[in-house]
């Protein structure tokens, strides 16, 4: 579906709040897929294992978070989504000179998430949720119905 000029001009201004304002990316730990493992298996589910996991974070800024998660867990994926190109380029940059193979920043609209992404089994949305659109909370909400895997666990926050 194309946008429209005012859906352009809207998506123009907020890289350029973002790029101007910046956004401090901090670990957060009790997003860790180990964490998330440990306290899954307390509640009597049956998670997937932390050190090879797939993880998926929305709205992952330059990838503070990921970032640091991937360099405790070589054998595990992590791809973080970031509307804000800026951003991107910067945390490419960090994982890059870290020379980090497990772990990747794309750029992107969560409303127009690449499918082909497959499944996951820790999905992440630090804080992230406290700042969209009804319509990308919805959206958020389908990601995780339909990419993430049978026991995975999703940890979506709500900054108030």
């Amino acid at each position: 579906m194309a946008k429209d000029n005012q859906q352009i001009a809207t998506d123009d201004m907020q890289q350029t709040i973002y790029k101007e304002l910046g956004y401090k990316s901090y670990p957060f730990p009790f997003t860790t897929p180990a964490y998330l493992e440990a306290y899954g298996t307390l509640v009597g589910l049956k998670p997937p294992t932390a050190k090879t996991a797939r993880v998926l974070e929305l709205g992952a800024t330059y990838g503070g978070n990921i970032i640091s998660q991937a360099v405790h867990n070589p054998e595990a994926t992590f791809i973080g989504i970031e509307l804000s190109q800026d951003q991107v380029e910067k945390g490419n940059k960090i994982i890059s000179d870290a020379k980090l193979d497990n772990v990747s920043l794309l750029q992107g609209d969560i409303l127009n998430f690449d499918e082909s992404l497959g499944n996951f089994d820790y999905i992440i949305a630090h804080g992230f949720y406290s700042w969209i659109s009804d319509e990308m909370k919805d959206k958020l909400l389908d990601i995780i119905s339909h990419h993430l895997a049978d026991n995975g666990i999703a940890y979506v926050s709500y900054n108030t």
